[in-house]
C-alpha cells in the first residue's frame, strides 16, 4: 500500500512546481503522465534548475529546518486513510507529503539568535490576519524579535498581500522601498472587495514612474502606536 501510494503521489509535487511557476506549458508533458510515465513532467521540471530562480529547494530546505518532527511512513499511511475522507481531491498528497523530511538531518538548538535582534536601520513586516500560508501568530511573533520593526496588517484572507491591489499595503511598502520612509505607528489596511485583489496597475511601473504616480495616503488605512 505506501509503495503504490508513493507511486502516485511523489510526481504531484512536480506537477504543483510547475503549476506555480508556469513555465513551461504543462499540456504538451501531460501525456506521459496519464500513461504511467513521468519522466516528460519529471525533464520539465528539472529544466527549471537550470534557470537560476528556481526557488523550490530553498523551500524544502527551510521547511525541513523548521521543524523536527520526521513521521514514519506508517503513520502518514494512516493519517492519510483519514484525509482521503474529508478531502478526495487533494487529501491523499497533503498527507504523504508530511514524508518532505525523510532524512534530511534535525538541526540541533535553535537556529535563531538569542535575545532580540536590532537590524542597523528598521525593517517592514507585512502580514494578512487570514493567511492560511502563513498564519498571522507567526507574524507577531517575528516582529517581537525585532524592536522598531514596522507592522503593516492588511485584515484580508490572500496569501501575501503587497501588489495584490490593495492601495493602502502598496503605498506603505513602496513609502519605505522607495523613499525610505518608516511608519511611525502600525498600519492597518482594512479587507477589500474580491474585485480590488487584481494585481495594481502600479506593479508594471518603473520604481521612479510609481513613485511620481503614488497617490495621498488613503484614509481607510488605520494607524496604531509601533512598539
Amino acid at each position: 500500500m505506501i509503495r503504490r501510494a508513493l507511486l502516485v503521489v511523489l510526481p504531484t509535487p512536480i506537477v504543483s512546481v510547475l503549476l506555480w511557476w508556469g513555465q513551461p506549458p504543462l499540456s504538451p508533458h501531460t501525456g506521459g503522465a496519464f500513461a504511467r510515465d513521468g519522466r516528460a513532467l519529471y525533464a520539465a521540471a528539472m529544466a527549471l534548475e537550470r534557470s537560476g530562480a528556481f526557488s523550490w529547494d530553498a523551500y524544502r530546505a527551510i521547511t525541513c529546518n523548521d521543524t523536527s518532527s520526521r513521521p514514519t511512513p506508517e503513520l502518514v499511511e494512516a493519517q492519510a486513510r483519514v484525509v482521503r475522507k474529508k478531502a478526495p481531491i487533494f487529501g491523499n498528497w497533503a498527507a504523504w507529503n508530511e514524508l518532505q523530511c525523510q532524512g534530511w538531518d534535525t538541526v540541533a538548538g535553535d537556529l535563531w539568535l538569542s535575545g532580540p535582534r536590532r537590524p542597523p536601520s528598521p525593517i517592514m513586516i507585512v502580514g494578512t490576519t487570514g493567511d492560511t500560508v502563513v498564519p498571522y501568530v507567526a507574524v507577531t511573533q517575528l516582529r517581537s524579535g525585532f524592536p522598531g520593526s514596522a507592522l503593516v496588517t492588511y485584515e484580508g484572507g490572500s496569501h501575501t498581500a503587497y501588489g495584490s491591489g490593495v492601495r493602502c499595503v502598496n503605498q506603505a511598502v513602496e513609502a519605505y522601498l522607495l523613499d525610505r520612509k518608516v511608519p511611525t505607528a502600525e498600519v492597518v489596511c482594512p479587507a477589500v472587495g474580491a474585485k480590488s485583489l487584481r494585481a495594481s496597475p502600479s506593479s508594471s511601473r518603473t520604481p521612479s514612474a510609481r513613485k511620481a504616480a503614488r497617490p495621498s495616503p488613503s484614509p481607510s488605512c488605520r494607524r496604531s502606536p509601533r512598539a
